[in-house]
């Protein structure tokens, strides 16, 4: 029977107040499903068999909300989750290896730079230099060379003595993490990638140069829009009163009547401030205006694929291709340039989201972790979380930890239709069976603060909030 190797969790957005693993109102203090959690993991890897070595958790992206957030404030709340999950003598993991996403995809730029200061500190006088590297590669050698240490995350997890005291390091890898064994491949990436919204750059200058082609390759992808990326998805939150600003448009974007009257704020400021052409009155200029930005903004916020929940589709048609040319083309071929060799099987972990799904595909095993944001106002049946858990032998099996509205816990494997699960599958199946506890009190806990963070988002964007009264 595997041990578990590998746990993933993604989309933790701490320091954000819709997110559950942040105290609603006071984010001083650990959230309660923050503390429940822990307690489900601690369950779950106290089955290990006594010495095995302690898993690895995996946090791939989104795991700080900086850009809608304080960069203080997220890190404060991601202290709070070491002390849940590493507790002192109790430390569930044994290493921990962070892929930045787009909301804290500034955490990478830092990286980045560590990266390159780390290469150029091996030269020899003399040798020539190579260019920064905008990714590192998909299968490290974590124990040599590139090892990479996620400088503001480690220097957290050195505010816990008992971390402090073994020097504990917090890893970096970006945009992919990959594991091979015989052929097969585990690869673990936030997801963002698969959006065209993050591809933005590159479509841009093929719009401009129709000569140019979309990049094939992770390195190319990455370079083009590292600089959005960054810019309007991982750095808004420190920008002293934009943050908020841009706070009440992200949560006013659930909602198309709040939407409609910030946009025509934003339209009737434009016709005052900027009367061009002049001949043309300003009614009729603002009345334009106004129609425009109702396309625009539409078209963005429900373009994004977390806003996608009609129809009960877990991925948009745009995002599925997406998925499809991201795991065949620059995964694979990462792969192939760095090893030489191509996976003749692949399992994909992957969040960004917000709702939780496993898949079999004809191309890969699709494990998606879902998210801890309460995104709108009404519950989202789709919306909700999962843990990733690994085996040994790179068995990969999910455990649905909630969708909004629904609060039982169940295991799922992707397997093709027919084909038996897995020993893993089983194993954490039994584990839930076993006793009634932690999982109810998990489940409890859940749907009260989602309910809670569901009213508070809608008492935001009622009259008298900041988003009425930019829009009224």
């Amino acid at each position: 029977m595997p041990n578990i190797a590998y746990v993933c969790l993604s989309d933790l957005h701490l320091g954000n107040e819709d997110s559950l693993l942040t105290q609603a109102g006071d984010c001083s203090r650990p959230s309660p499903v923050l503390r429940c959690l822990a307690e489900c993991l601690s369950e779950i890897l106290g089955h290990n068999q006594p010495g095995a070595p302690k898993p690895t958790l995996i946090l791939a992206g989104d795991v700080l909300e900086l850009a809608l957030r304080p960069s203080q404030q997220a890190l404060a709340v991601f202290e709070q989750f070491l002390w849940s999950v590493m507790p002192a003598h109790t430390e569930l993991f044994g290493e921990i290896v962070y892929l930045p996403g787009n909301h804290d995809h500034h955490t990478w730029q830092a990286a980045r730079e560590a990266q390159y200061l780390n290469y150029l500190d091996r030269m020899a006088p003399g040798e020539p230099m190579e260019p920064p590297w905008d990714t590192t590669k998909v299968v490290m050698d974590m124990a040599g060379k590139d090892r990479l240490v996620n400088g503001a995350e480690t220097a957290i997890a050195r505010r816990l003595p008992h971390l402090r005291d073994r020097g504990f390091e917090i890893l970096t890898a970006y945009p992919n993490f990959g594991i091979e064994d015989g052929g097969r491949a585990l690869a673990f990436h936030h997801g963002h990638f698969i959006e065209p919204a993050y591809r933005f750059f590159s479509t841009l200058a093929c719009l401009f140069f129709p000569e140019q082609s979309m990049p094939e390759d992770v390195y190319t992808l990455e370079k083009e829009n590292s600089s959005w990326i960054d810019f309007l998805w991982s750095t808004l939150g420190s920008c002293g009163r934009i943050g908020p600003d841009v706070q009440t448009i992200y949560a006013a974007s659930a909602d198309e009547d709040r939407l409609h009257r910030l946009t025509d704020t934003l339209a009737g400021s434009i016709a005052r401030e900027y009367p061009v052409p002049k001949w043309v009155p300003r009614t009729l200029r603002e009345w334009i205006l106004q129609a425009a930005l109702h396309e625009a903004a539409g078209s963005v916020t429900t373009g994004l694929e977390r806003r996608q929940v009609e129809g009960g589709a877990l991925l948009s048609p745009a995002a599925a291709k997406g998925l499809r040319w991201y795991v065949e083309g620059p995964l694979r071929r990462q792969f192939e340039q760095e090893t030489g060799n191509v996976p003749a099987s692949m399992a994909f972990v992957l969040g960004h989201t917000h709702k939780p799904f496993v898949d079999f595909r004809d191309y890969a095993l699709i494990l998606n972790t879902g998210g801890w944001v309460v995104d709108a106002p009404r519950l989202q049946p789709l919306h909700g979380a999962a843990a990733v858990f690994v085996g040994e032998d790179l068995s990969t099996v999910s455990l649905r930890l909630y969708n909004e509205g629904s609060y039982d816990m169940r295991v799922e494997e992707p397997v093709p239709a027919g084909a038996n699960h897995g020993v893993l599958y089983y194993r954490i199946g039994d584990i839930l069976r076993a006793q009634p506890q932690p999982w109810k009190s998990f489940g409890e806990t859940a749907q009260r603060e989602i309910e809670l963070r569901a009213t508070n988002f809608s008492a935001r964007l009622k009259p008298g909030s900041k988003a009425q009264r930019a829009g009224g």
